[in-house]
């Protein structure tokens, strides 16, 4: 008798399940019928854009105020500090060859990569290798979301966004020419 219950309690379960799923239930399909899908690319470049208006040596300003440095320390797992950027023109004058170099996740690094122009935004990309405080390395990735902008007086907007040593990055610095 009790092997009897379990069988049919197993079988019930089992029922239940399929219809929880929607197996049972010819309304409902069991395969989408559509999917939504968004792909983030870099754009190509524009014409009568140049690379040329940033390239050269950018720089973060030191933090010397205690309460910002504290904030700063606050968040610095998940943002970069210390940033260096640096522009300089490719094979043409909408590409660019980048190099960056930067404290992300409290791990120092630095890396080339690329990027280029579409209307006054350099779209960029880099992985590389940085090196830990405690001798070892790990691997770092920006590749999507990252770009250089200028915004006037002789600075330019630096947004990041990526992994250093599987931590994930990102956030966005005003940094001035060298």
């Amino acid at each position: 008798m009790v092997r009897r219950l379990s069988v049919m309690l197993i079988a019930a379960i089992a029922v239940a399940v399929m219809f929880a799923c929607g197996g049972g239930s010819q309304s409902q399909p069991t395969t989408p019928t559509s999917v939504t899908t968004t792909t983030t690319t870099v754009t190509g470049p524009s014409d009568g854009v140049s690379v040329d208006t940033i390239t050269g040596d950018w720089t973060a300003d030191p933090i010397t105020d205690p309460r910002a440095l504290a904030d700063f320390e606050a968040v610095a797992a998940a943002r970069c500090g210390q940033i260096e950027f640096r522009v300089d023109r490719d094979t043409d004058s909408k590409t660019a060859i980048i190099l960056f170099a930067a404290t992300c996740a409290r791990v120092r690094l630095r890396g080339q990569g690329k990027g280029v122009m579409a209307g006054d935004v350099l779209h960029w990309r880099l992985e590389g290798t940085a090196t830990r405080p405690d001798g070892g390395t790990c691997p770092f990735r920006f590749v999507e979301g990252n770009t250089a902008q200028p915004v006037g007086d002789g600075r330019i907007k630096v947004t990041y966004n990526g992994l250093v040593c599987g931590m994930p990055v990102a956030g966005t610095e005003i940094i001035r020419r060298k």
